[in-house]
């Protein structure tokens, strides 16, 4: 969670003014052991293509949930979204 945090804070605070990011976590314990770099790297260019695809002022959620076997991120923007024909790709 305090990666994440981070991470929204990094993020944030380039786009502060034109969008917010609200992340949620309800389900997490204090520690998950993850690639830090990898995670990052993945992280960082979806929250970035989220504020530089979403109209401005507009909410981007990024979320974490644990489950037993696995982890899941979310990032839900309110951006132009992938045309149908390219989502096979």
């Amino acid at each position: 969670q305090e990666f994440c945090l981070q991470l929204v804070e990094e993020i944030g605070s380039t786009s502060r003014d034109s969008h917010t990011i609200v992340f949620t976590s309800p389900t997490c314990p204090e520690q998950l052991w993850l690639d830090k770099t990898l995670l990052h790297h993945i992280l960082a260019n979806l929250l970035s293509n989220a504020v530089k695809y979403s109209p401005q002022g507009g909410s981007i959620q990024f979320g974490l949930q644990c489950q037993p076997d696995q982890v899941i991120f979310r990032v839900q923007d309110p951006g132009i979204g992938i045309p149908p024909e390219d989502i096979p790709q």
